[in-house]
């Protein structure tokens, strides 16, 4: 896909950050283009490179908008680098406020509550996985489900109770408790591209990309050995 920066329309960094309205600077070829964001002009060519040669303020698509996000307790969501995480609420004095990977969250997936500064990479991308149902305690359970947990323990299947988050227990069956069969771990494939020829940063863009990425993650944790590179 060939780029070409226009007059007063908004774009896409390597990085994913959204710039402009591109305006015409009239300086040299180099600098035809400047391309603002955070308060600060960039200058661009007109095929979206950027003079002072950061491969990750590279233009490389048109601005798109994406549906908006709005984090909720208990789905998962994966972030501007690619890491999946659940989002909870806060601790000790901050239990009203949004934390995903200990990190304090805006309601709208932005980072940079209290006196932090906003850091791109750990903004929300998506949802990747509603929230699930209230889970039952023991005491709300039928006896056909209790059945079930009973006789997954009888044949020595893990048995995990919740607390804040769910953990393997022995269970003792009681009444107030929410107890059920360890799932298995769910296994997703993530495909990530990038341009060799400037920089080996990864992400979802395929515009200009020289090479491509692939591994497993298990459970929100990336498999470090299923990790693969191949050329375009």
């Amino acid at each position: 896909m060939n780029l070409k920066i226009e007059e007063g329309k908004y774009y896409k960094t390597h990085s994913g950050r959204k710039v402009g309205p591109a305006i015409k600077s009239g300086s040299s070829k180099e600098t035809e283009w400047s391309v603002p964001w955070d308060g600060f002009d960039y200058y661009y060519d007109e095929q979206g490179f950027s003079w002072i040669e950061k491969p990750e303020d590279k233009i490389i698509s048109e601005w798109k908008e994406e549906p908006k996000v709005k984090l909720e307790v208990g789905k998962k969501y994966e972030l501007n680098n690619g890491e999946v995480h659940e989002c909870i609420l806060g601790w000790l004095d901050h239990k009203d406020r949004l934390s995903i990977n200990d990190v304090w969250y805006h309601e709208d997936g932005i980072t940079g509550c209290f006196e932090d500064l906003p850091d791109y990479d750990l903004h929300v991308k998506r949802c990747v996985e509603e929230a699930p149902e209230p889970s039952k305690t023991w005491g709300e359970m039928t006896p056909e489900e209790k059945g079930a947990l009973l006789l997954a323990h009888h044949e020595g299947k893990i048995i995990e109770s919740l607390l804040y988050d769910w953990a393997k227990c022995s269970p003792s069956w009681t009444d107030s408790v929410a107890y059920r069969i360890k799932p298995e771990p769910k296994r997703e494939t993530i495909e990530l591209y990038g341009d060799g020829r400037n920089s080996w940063a990864f992400d979802y863009s395929t515009s200009n990309a020289t090479h491509y990425i692939t591994f497993d993650v298990i459970d929100g944790e990336p498999d470090v050995n299923s990790i693969k590179m191949e050329k375009i």
